[in-house]
C-alpha cells in the first residue's frame, strides 16, 4: 500500500487510498491530554498477527502516567495495558470509548505500553494527508532516478561520507556488485530492518565484490563506506538497477547556537555535520529522540574522535546522546550521528555555549 506521508520524528505514517465497501464509522477523539491517573483505559490492536484478516484483540489496563518530551512539546500515555510487539499504530480508548492516543513503542518496553496523544497524533495525520511533510524527503525511491545496471561513479568525501543505494531487485533475487577506488572500501546489503544479508571489506585498496540472496524485508539497500579520510572517487559495477539515496542532513554547516529536527533516513545511515568552533570554547551538543538510540561523535579532518558519547544526554527513554566539552584547537568540526543498531527515525540535534564558558 503506498505511503501518503511519514513524520520521523514521531513514527505516524499515513497509507492510502484504502478501499471500504462502505463509509468507515469513525469513534469520537478524546484531544484534552485531561484524564486523571488510574483512569481506565483499553488498547486495541493487532499484536503479532500472521493472518491475512485477523481479529483484533482488547487489554484493558489503567492510565499510569503522562510522559512529556519538551524539546518537541509532545505528550505520551503510559498504560499498564498490554502493548505487544506489532501493535503499533492500534489505539487507546477511554472507559467512555474516546480514542485518546494511538500507542506506539509496541513490546519494547515490556512491563509498560505507550501511546501518542489523541492532541498529538491527528494534527501530524492533518499535515501529511495536507502534503506539509514530503515523503520524498526521507530516502523514498524515485524512479525516474533509476540507474542502468552499468558503471555508477560517485564520490566519497570523507571518513564519514557513505552512499547509500536502493536495490530494484525482488524478494529471493541474486544480486552481485564490484566496486574499485583508491581507498579502503567496504560495502554491505541490509534490508529494511537493519539485517546483513552480506558484507565486504577484503582489500585494504582497490577492488570490493559483495553477492547475496536477497532476503528479509524491502527494500533493499547497498551501503558503500571508506576507512580513510580523504575525497575518493568509486566506480561500481553490478547486475541490478540501484537508484542513489540522497540525505539532505548530509554536510549541513551549522552555527553556534543552532538547533534542527533531522532523521536517520535508511537503516545504518550516518548524518555528518560542519561547524567552525574557536579553541577554549566549551560547546554542549545534544542529540535527542524517542525512536533511535543516538551515538554522537565530534573530530576533525584526519584526527582521532574528539570525544563520542551515547546515553548521557538522557530523554524521555534515557536514549539521547550528550557532549560536553572545551575545544583544545580552533577548527573546522564534524558531528557525527547514527544508531549502530540500525533503527530509522528523527532526532533533534542542539549546539550551544555551555553555561559560564
Amino acid at each position: 500500500m503506498p505511503v501518503i506521508g511519514w513524520d520521523l520524528l514521531t513514527d505516524v505514517a499515513v497509507l492510502g487510498p484504502v478501499q471500504l465497501d462502505s463509509p468507515p464509522a469513525l469513534p469520537p477523539f478524546d484531544t484534552s491530554n485531561a484524564l486523571p491517573v488510574g483512569a481506565e483505559l483499553f488498547t486495541i490492536g493487532y499484536p503479532g498477527e500472521v493472518e491475512p484478516f485477523p481479529q483484533p484483540t482488547i487489554s484493558r489496563g489503567i492510565l499510569s502516567r503522562y510522559r512529556r518530551w519538551p524539546e518537541q512539546e509532545i505528550t505520551y500515555l503510559q498504560t499498564d495495558a498490554a502493548v505487544n510487539e506489532g501493535q503499533s499504530g492500534g489505539v487507546l480508548v477511554s472507559a467512555a470509548g474516546a480514542v485518546v492516543g494511538m500507542t506506539v513503542f509496541a513490546g519494547h518496553f515490556g512491563d509498560f505500553g505507550t501511546a501518542l496523544s489523541a492532541a498529538e497524533f491527528l494534527p501530524r495525520v492533518a499535515a501529511l494527508l495536507a502534503g506539509a511533510e514530503d515523503p520524498r524527503r526521507r530516502g523514498a525511491l524515485d524512479l525516474a532516478a533509476w540507474a542502468p545496471a552499468t558503471t555508477i561513479p560517485f564520490e566519497l568525501d570523507h571518513l564519514w561520507a557513505e552512499q547509500a543505494f536502493a536495490i530494484d531487485a525482488p524478494l529471493d533475487a541474486e544480486v552481485s556488485f564490484t566496486l574499485q577506488g583508491v581507498s579502503d572500501l567496504a560495502a554491505a546489503i541490509v534490508d529494511w530492518t537493519g539485517y546483513y544479508i552480506a558484507e565486504a571489506d577484503e582489500t585494504e585498496f582497490g577492488t570490493e565484490s559483495i553477492s547475496a540472496v536477497l532476503e528479509g524485508v524491502a527494500p533493499f539497500l547497498l551501503l558503500v563506506e571508506q576507512f580513510d579520510d580523504g575525497n575518493v572517487l568509486v566506480e561500481l559495477k553490478g547486475d541490478a538497477r540501484l537508484v542513489p539515496l540522497h540525505d539532505s542532513d548530509d554536510g549541513v554547516v551549522l552555527d553556534l547556537p543552532d538547533s534542527r529536527v533531522a532523521a536517520i533516513d535508511y537503516p545504518y545511515d550516518v548524518d555528518h555535520y560542519r561547524i567552525y568552533l574557536p579553541a577554549g570554547e566549551t560547546v554542549r551538543v545534544l542529540v535527542d529522540s524517542v525512536l533511535i538510540d543516538p551515538l554522537v561523535r565530534i573530530d576533525y579532518y584526519d584526527s582521532p574522535i574528539v570525544a563520542e558519547d551515547d546515553d548521557s544526554g538522557g530523554g524521555l527513554f534515557g536514549l539521547s546522546a550528550q557532549l560536553i566539552f572545551q575545544l583544545e584547537m580552533t577548527s573546522d568540526y564534524r558531528i557525527v550521528i547514527e544508531d549502530p543498531s540500525g533503527v530509522v527515525g528523527g532526532y533533534t540535534l542542539t549546539i550551544e555555549r555551555e553555561h559560564g564558558s
